[in-house]
């Protein structure tokens, strides 16, 4: 990677595989599994500046990135199974910098968001289970 990673993070054990994986300021996912007999190693390309990253621990499969954008903001869910292929991208006004995963409900995400004029920054609770008949997924908190 050309840029610093800026976040890190372990997948729960599955088995017998471990993923680590990071997110750097380049826009590129990586991921290794670290417990297997082959190191395979997964990649995937966001639009923008990864600001936070979260494996989902009901769903380890699932990853939440939040980003920077030349634009403002975008919360994007990842499956590790499928890493050509964002899953879900959510447009905020401004750079998202927190994302994490309710403990018990494997839909229900939470994100904090930067101020800028006339965005408030603020924290946000997304039920990604929740989508509007136009397929947008609107904050439920």
């Amino acid at each position: 990677s050309d840029r610093p990673v800026w976040r890190v993070a372990w997948t729960p054990l599955q088995g017998s595989e471990q993923m680590l994986l990071s997110a750097s300021l380049d826009g590129t996912i990586s991921g290794w599994d670290i417990r297997g007999k082959q190191r395979d190693q997964i990649s995937a390309q966001v639009k923008g500046n990864p600001r936070d990253l979260r494996v989902c621990p009901l769903a380890p499969t699932m990853i939440a990135v939040g980003l920077e954008t030349s634009d403002g903001g975008n919360i994007q869910i990842w499956d590790l199974r499928r890493p050509n292929a964002c899953m879900e991208r959510i447009k905020e006004e401004t750079a998202v910098y927190a994302v994490d995963w309710h403990p018990v409900f494997p839909s229900i995400l939470a994100t904090g968001r930067a101020a800028k004029n006339p965005f408030p920054g603020d924290v946000k609770i997304w039920d990604l289970k929740e989508k509007t008949g136009s397929g947008d997924i609107s904050p439920i908190g």
